[in-house]
């Protein structure tokens, strides 16, 4: 129900304004966003895992404003596509490592206009250098090109 929120009067939220989020995750990279999620966000592993469902009935953003959907909140939900796993979908752990090809970008600009047309509220990135994911590498996101960020804005 996302108590404690509506006890205070918060009638909405929005997910993923800072460009990490869980969706779309291929199955074998779930421990990957988790562990981003945990070393950027502060959030506690076991939480998520929990949170989320060891089946999490997901892999797409679609699939993931759905299930999200069929869970039903106490407050208004919406969602942004977030860069960090868009990436990570599309390159695997390359993400981290290198800018990605005119194929790559335009398999994330599919993701986008699939995940706007879904009903994302937008999309949403980071290039804080501060921000470190799994095994201490850059989040996906800060390895992203300027011509990789207009494309897919």
């Amino acid at each position: 129900m996302l108590s404690i929120s509506p006890w205070h009067g918060v009638t909405t939220v929005v997910l993923g304004n800072c460009g990490f989020g869980v969706a779309p995750t291929r199955p074998h990279q779930r421990d990957l966003i988790v562990t981003t999620l945990e070393k950027v966000e502060g959030m506690s592993p076991a939480t998520l895992n929990e949170g989320l469902g060891n089946d999490r009935p997901f892999e797409s953003f679609p699939e993931y404003l759905d299930a999200i959907d069929d869970l039903g909140t106490a407050i208004n939900v919406g969602v942004l596509l977030c860069h960090t796993p868009t990436r990570l979908y599309v390159m695997g752990e390359e993400a981290c490592e290198r800018e990605a090809s005119a194929d790559e970008i335009a398999q994330m600009r599919k993701i986008v206009v699939e995940a706007l047309d879904a009903g994302a509220l937008g999309f949403a990135t980071s290039k804080s250098p501060s921000h470190a994911g799994f095994k201490g590498k850059p989040v996906p996101s800060r390895v992203a090109s300027l011509d990789e960020l207009e494309s897919l804005a």
